[in-house]
């Protein structure tokens, strides 16, 4: 409902800018930047969190996809980042680039790190230092390996820093180099981390 209610504020305020004309090019042009944006979804699910607890259930278990998830749950907060991330920020380095004439994000760039790597590495931080103390507050009954959100909180950073340079290009319609980037390290991903799985456990 409250989506809802959010879509239809939005095409309210879009409401000057929307028309009923059909736009070849338009069209064209959003199949070109969209289509890899579609593909770089999919394949980064399929080498996200998300993938790795049915993976760890399958071949660990189901307590150690409850271990995966509890270091998700303690990361709930950050979602809010990782959302502006994913749709603000893109909109803030188009609007910056459209004002420019040197078409350059080396400024804003510097702009938003400095914002992003003290939020993100502050919060991952804080989770992998007392990841014990807040395991055991926020989740009492929690019985798996406390290194496990160490190993998280350290994904997870990155995974910020990821994101920025994502919507960077995204901007700058370079959604091929989202797409390649997410195959190359989706594969990676997944050829590596089953053996390591195998051998190490859930850190694998």
């Amino acid at each position: 409902a409250t989506s809802m209610l959010a879509a239809l504020v939005g095409v309210w305020q879009l409401r000057h800018s929307l028309t009923w004309d059909f736009l070849p090019g338009a069209m064209r042009e959003n199949w070109s930047f969209g289509k890899w944006l579609a593909g770089a979804e999919l394949l980064g699910w399929l080498s996200s969190i998300h993938m790795y607890l049915y993976i760890a259930a399958l071949i660990l278990g189901f307590a150690a996809a409850g271990d995966l998830r509890a270091a998700q749950i303690l990361f709930g907060p950050m979602r809010v980042l990782s959302f502006a991330l994913g749709t603000v920020l893109p909109i803030y380095f188009a609007k910056q680039l459209a004002g420019e004439i040197h078409k350059s994000l080396n400024k804003d760039l510097t702009k938003v790190f400095a914002i992003v790597v003290p939020v993100a590495g502050g919060y991952s931080l804080m989770m992998a230092l007392f990841a014990g103390p807040i395991l055991r507050l926020v989740l009492p009954k929690y019985s798996g390996d406390v290194w496990i959100l160490m190993l998280y909180s350290i994904c997870a950073f990155f995974s910020y820093m990821q994101m920025v340079i994502a919507a960077a290009l995204t901007a700058q319609h370079k959604t091929r180099a989202i797409f390649m980037g997410n195959l190359i390290g989706g594969v990676v991903a997944l050829l590596i981390s089953l053996p390591l799985i195998h051998f190490i456990g859930l850190g694998g």
